[in-house]
């Protein structure tokens, strides 16, 4: 366990607090979680036997609505990022889907959880249109949004599901795992995470001309992730 988590933990949680481990030993180690109880903390670890599955566990705490999101799990893919804040906002899960075919979890998941309708993030190149057919003829109503990159498809979220909060969070489409924890700050103020291109002569100019300029904008990273190029780029348009 990082001296810095300690640190955090002894700082920010209340004594005997709960914290959650997402994912098996091989995620995060016994070790972590043996010093996590060493220093009086409730454990309660979320685990699978695959990413999808332990989504499902995730899910299944989070309960929710009557939908529920499909992002894929490939580390090559931010879409999952780009809809967490809205996810998080409003309890509605996301399920991890990899490959063509749907699995008889995720199936059973959805039937016995009372699911309606899927929101399929990303394109077919990321969620398959194999899928797609498998969950129509399981009956529930599909929704599919995307765009041509990264970029386009995290434009395509912020304009479908909108998030009427003051800030906005900038993250880095192609290096976004310092931006996995800013979901939880985005949902918190009510606010969309942007993924954009690290290029910045690859900004979005004609849908960040449409963007009403934040009183308070988050950019997750050092500048090595986003540049001060890019935050200059932006600042025409955002602030």
């Amino acid at each position: 366990l990082p001296a810095s988590v300690e640190e955090y933990l002894k700082d920010s949680l209340n004594p005997k607090a709960t914290i959650y481990l997402l994912g098996g030993i091989s995620a995060i180690s016994l070790d972590v979680e043996d010093r996590l109880e060493d220093l009086g903390y409730v454990i309660k670890r979320v685990s699978g036997k695959s990413r999808t599955e332990t989504s499902i566990e995730i899910a299944k705490l989070v309960g929710g609505s009557q939908s529920v999101f499909f992002a894929t799990g490939d580390a090559n893919s931010s879409d999952a990022l780009s809809i967490s804040p809205y996810a998080a906002r409003n309890q509605i899960p996301i399920i991890i889907q990899q490959g063509i075919n749907v699995s008889k979890a995720t199936k059973d998941y959805l039937k016995n959880s009372g699911k309606t309708s899927v929101n399929l993030i990303g394109g077919s190149n990321v969620v398959s249109t194999e899928v797609e057919t498998t969950l129509k003829n399981l009956g529930y109503a599909i929704d599919r949004t995307f765009g041509a990159s990264r970029v386009d498809t995290s434009i395509a979220i912020n304009k479908k599901f909108v998030m009427p909060g003051e800030s906005l969070v900038i993250g880095n489409a192609y290096s976004f795992i310092d931006a996995l924890a800013g979901s939880v700050l985005g949902a918190k103020n009510n606010s969309s995470i942007l993924l954009l291109h690290p290029d910045a002569t690859k900004i979005p100019v004609d849908y960040l001309e449409t963007v009403k300029q934040p009183k308070t904008l988050y950019y997750l990273g050092g500048e090595t992730v986003v540049s001060k190029e890019l935050k200059y780029s932006l600042s025409k348009y955002i602030g």
